[in-house]
């Protein structure tokens, strides 16, 4: 569901398979679900991974932060948030919050991405934005409100 300040969320439930041995969530299971995050914020945008790839258009992560604010415990029903913070070819970023029903934020991060043209050739930077995104996360561009 997409709220009023452009935040999209999802509700994701923690599996053994995203803890470690501590029974906590680990690492690795956080920075997949930043993915989930945007991809599900493509889905509702209008548009898919695979659709903008069809476009010849890809979005490679160029830059990652995290901020792991608490460890989340095994058996807490989570909230996945994504916002778009920035739509200008030949980039984009997302912001994310991870938190539960009661707004405990336990992870909050920002990933950058080029837009780039998908040719024989390799990637090559769009300099102009591509329609598909365009027309599909536009409206839905907010200001970062969060350094990270």
């Amino acid at each position: 569901m997409l709220d009023t300040q452009g935040w999209f969320w999802s509700v994701h439930p923690i599996y053994p398979h995203d803890t470690d041995y501590g029974g906590v969530v680990s690492h690795r299971a956080i920075v997949q679900w930043l993915e989930m995050a945007r991809i599900q914020f493509a889905v509702a945008a209008g548009t898919s991974l695979p659709e903008l790839l069809q476009h010849g258009t890809d979005l490679p992560v160029t830059a990652l932060n995290v901020a792991y604010l608490q460890s989340i415990p095994f058996g807490t029903e989570i909230l996945l948030g994504a916002q778009l913070v920035q739509l200008r070819a030949p980039r984009m970023a997302w912001c994310y919050r991870i938190q539960d029903s009661a707004q405990t934020v336990y992870v909050q991060g920002r990933s950058d991405h080029a837009i780039v043209q998908v040719t024989e050739q390799g990637w090559r930077p769009h300099r102009r934005m591509p329609e598909l995104l365009e027309c599909c996360f536009r409206s839905l561009l907010v200001a970062p409100k969060s350094p990270i």
